[in-house]
């Protein structure tokens, strides 16, 4: 049992001289409701809500906070619309590198916007939630590791992208919890519970809500939602939460609601490995922030008195623009260094592929006791484990029920970087 406990320790130390190792990348996150871009509705027209003057409030906000993940609601139903931010306001200033989602949707739409530089996109889809014309978009992208030359063994990063129905009816409560209850089982049918972000506006007045329960507390707990800064409650007109309040920056209603800063509508939720980094991926503690919100503005205009917390020109330029604050975060990758072949440099063969039940790999070197995890194709973690080697032995790893396909076995050697197996079970 000593020499057991010795082992383990050995391990865990190696382990973490290897992470100290391992190069480290920041992704910033926005989600933002952007009120009506290129909508005319309600009091919002080119007169009240010009889509060139927003594009200048944007262009304020990216020189103080330039995301490599933008999502944002309330978009005009125009795929034109959605280009016209992107080429005027993220593709602005001297910067080139963003790209679009695909357009869908019809009314008000969800969009997301990434850094080519950083990120790739994989995959999207779209559910329609009900009859209000809202939906729910699904996007997954994978990290650009400079070592890789696609994203078949490198970081996924999944989103959920929503505008929940607003209101504070009975009725109104009742539909959110039916959108968020079809959203969740979405994720569920998709398999998606690793690397998950949830972002809107949900318009949700309290954590008590059975929307945000479907949230936080499905029955599969496995795909579980997380507030990053942990402020469940009662938001609505609750001073108790003024700092994370982002609705609404204006006092008077015209095209912006009025009513000041005292809802908490729009959020950025994450799933448990996030917080805890078991796939590459980990939220970066402190880093969640209203923009703009200092605080002190309960039941007022973003724009009355002074706020020292945030440049004068940006507070001015989100009043303008919206009647809700950008919500942020930041994400900390683990950059993997590793290809996918059959031999590995680190003294590792496969034998035999494909594989029937049992991995099989030969050990060609004298090397320490590493960890492995196995991946579905889509990137969630289904089997992992430590290894005790010795050199010229076979290291068996049982399959156990997994499905047939394409799986991909990474493993960690310590003072080596990362390295990848595609495994095909049949």
């Amino acid at each position: 049992m000593h020499n057991l406990k010795k082992l383990n320790l050995l391990f865990f130390l190696s382990i973490v001289a290897f992470s100290q190792l391992k190069a480290q990348d920041t992704l910033r996150v926005m989600q933002y409701n952007l009120l009506n871009y290129g909508k005319d509705v309600y009091s919002c027209d080119q007169q009240t809500n010009n889509r060139d003057d927003k594009n200048g409030y944007l262009k304020i906000l990216f020189g103080y906070y330039l995301p490599d993940i933008f999502t944002v609601n309330e978009m005009n139903g125009d795929e034109a619309d959605v280009k016209y931010l992107l080429d005027h306001a993220l593709n602005a200033d001297g910067r080139n590198q963003y790209a679009q989602a695909d357009f869908s949707g019809t009314y008000l739409i969800n969009m997301l916007y990434y850094n080519t530089n950083k990120l790739a996109l994989k995959w999207q889809g779209r559910l329609v939630l009900g009859s209000n014309e809202r939906d729910a978009n699904f996007y997954r992208l994978y990290y650009k590791s400079p070592d890789l030359a696609d994203g078949a063994d490198t970081v996924f990063i999944n989103y959920v992208v929503v505008h929940l129905k607003a209101g504070s009816t009975t009725d109104d409560i009742n539909t959110r919890a039916t959108e968020t209850k079809s959203i969740m089982t979405e994720l569920e049918q998709m398999g998606w519970n690793g690397n998950v972000i949830f972002s809107g506006d949900c318009n949700l007045y309290n954590s008590d809500e059975q929307a945000f329960q479907n949230l936080i507390a499905p029955s599969d707990v496995s795909y579980s939602f997380y507030d990053p800064i942990g402020q469940e409650g009662n938001w609505h007109s609750n001073d108790t939460y003024a700092l994370y309040h982002t609705q609404s920056t204006h006092s008077v209603s015209g095209c912006a609601s009025g009513g000041g800063m005292d809802d908490r509508f729009d959020f950025i939720l994450v799933q448990e490995d996030l917080l805890n980094n078991t796939n590459n991926l980990s939220y970066k503690e402190g880093s969640y922030k209203a923009i703009g919100q200092d605080g002190q503005h309960f039941n007022q205009s973003l724009i009355d008195g002074s706020n020292a917390d945030y440049p004068a020109d940006l507070v001015t330029a989100l009043y303008n623009n919206s009647d809700h604050l950008p919500v942020t975060m930041q994400l900390v990758v683990d950059q993997t260094a590793t290809g996918i072949s059959d031999v590995a440099d680190v003294g590792v063969r496969l034998l035999g592929n494909p594989v029937s039940g049992i991995i099989k790999l030969e050990v060609q070197s004298q090397l320490p006791q590493f960890g492995y995890q196995l991946f579905s194709i889509s990137g969630n973690a289904v089997k992992s484990g430590v290894v005790y080697p010795s050199r010229g032995t076979t290291v068996s790893i049982p399959t156990g029920k997994l499905p047939a396909g394409i799986y991909l076995l990474k493993l960690k050697i310590a003072n080596k970087a990362p390295v990848t197996f595609k495994v095909i079970l049949q």
